[in-house]
């Protein structure tokens, strides 16, 4: 959650950030889900350029300019992993399996799921995880 009363406080509001972003992003995620059904990929096409894309970058923006202020340690806040790094990391996954592409630009983003993904246990339960259809 942070090491300091200032790194909870911010870790917080990047969490505040992702609740909004995530109600901002429920008509797109419901298209994303669907898009493979018949006659649904048109709708999941104008939710992804009408919400998702806004959505995504003003979320994604705001995230960045915490990650380059946060200098060289790799995460959101501070010096380690806290939840809000594991919340981004995980729905980024998401968005890389149903919208292949969809982050392409957000490079250090990219570069804190890699840090993220290479924290010693959190990759060894990714590699021995049950797998599931979502």
């Amino acid at each position: 959650a942070g090491k300091t009363p200032f790194e909870r406080a911010l870790v917080d509001a990047l969490g505040d950030q992702f609740k909004d972003y995530w109600t901002e992003m429920t008509s797109f995620n419901i298209a994303m889900y669907r898009q493979h059904l018949p006659n649904m990929t048109e709708e999941f096409e104008k939710k992804k350029i009408e919400v998702g894309e806004p959505a995504r970058d003003k979320l994604y923006g705001i995230l960045t300019k915490e990650y380059k202020k946060n200098g060289s340690t790799g995460y959101l806040v501070g010096d380690s992993i806290t939840w809000i790094d594991l919340v981004v990391v995980d729905h980024l996954g998401l968005l890389d399996h149903f919208v292949p592409g969809f982050m392409d630009g957000f490079e250090e983003i990219r570069n804190l799921q890699k840090n993220v993904n290479a924290n010693l246990k959190l990759a060894e339960w990714i590699r021995t995880r049950p797998h599931t259809n979502m």
